[in-house]
């Protein structure tokens, strides 16, 4: 999930700032995130999911698809 989270924010062009305010947290918290150091809530992974337009399991690692389902 780690590696996705980081990839997604890459592919967008966005900052770790600019990531952690459009999913409404602190930058420092947002790292810690992408670096495995703090687990995710489950209302910020979905916030994350829709911001990087990709299903929970994508981002979880437990599909290679990375579109929501019926698309």
């Amino acid at each position: 999930m780690l590696i996705r989270l980081k990839e997604l924010r890459l592919e967008r062009g966005y900052s770790m700032t600019q990531a952690a305010r459009k999913i409404f947290s602190h930058p420092d918290t947002y790292n810690r995130y992408e670096k495995g150091i703090r687990e995710i809530p489950l209302d910020c992974l979905i916030t994350l999911a829709k911001l990087y337009d990709c299903s929970l399991d994508y981002l979880a690692g437990v599909s290679d698809q990375p579109r929501k389902y019926g698309r």
